[in-house]
Parts: structure tokens; sequence; C-alpha cells
């Protein structure tokens, strides 16, 4: 997206910036606006330093990851699979293992679909 593309060519005190932007969308008390800023959220943790990924989006991705919209939480099994390419084995399970483990528990259909869809990914 256009978000990345623009934090990947700035300077690291504008990042910052962006990055506070970035969560304050994801934070927006419209279901729409938090999803579209969940879709995009992969593409940030690409061009995110490391410790950033860390900190910050992968917070983030537990937040939206437990919305309380149905169409905000779809996106993270495809969010985190995405996300957990930057990230050793281990790393992934310390950060992402106990979402995995709470899919089955969702009481959306469509989230344990798509669970059982990424489950060797995630597994």
């Amino acid at each position: 997206g256009l978000f990345a593309s623009v934090y990947s060519s700035s300077p690291t005190a504008i990042r910052s910036t962006l990055r506070k932007q970035y969560e304050t969308l994801a934070k927006d008390e419209m279901p729409m606006v938090r999803s579209a800023a969940f879709a995009h959220m992969p593409a940030l943790a690409k061009v995110a330093e490391k410790e950033v990924l860390v900190s910050e989006v992968v917070p983030l991705f537990n937040e939206l990851s437990t919305d309380v919209q149905e169409s905000v939480r779809e996106m993270a099994v495809a969010n985190v699979v995405a996300m957990v390419q930057r990230l050793s084995p281990d790393e992934a399970l310390k950060m992402f293992g106990g979402f995995s483990d709470g899919l089955q528990d969702d009481k959306s259909s469509a989230i344990r679909v798509l669970k059982a869809q990424h489950f060797v990914t995630l597994a």
C-alpha cells in the first residue's frame, strides 16, 4: 500500500509520526477504517524495522485480531501468515502462538474455516 511505500522511503524521524497515524487509523471508532488499516498491516510489517514490528505492530495486531467486528477479525489469519515470514519459528510462536491457539474458539465459523485453510502455515 501507499503507507508502506512512504514509510520505507522516509527518514527515521518521520517514521515515528507515520506509525502513530497508522495506529490512530487502526483504532478508529468505525469498523471500516480499522478494517482498511488492518488489511495493510502485512505491508507495514514487511518494511518496518524488526524492533518496531515486535514493539508496535504485533501489539496492534493482537488488539485488532480480537476486534468485536468479525469483518476486522477475519483478516487476522491472512495477516499473521504474512507477518510470521519475517520471524524465526521461535519468535513467531512467542508473538503469535496465543492467537493461533485461540482461533478454534472464535464464535465465527468463518474465522475457524480460515484457520483450517491455513493450518499448516500456522502450526
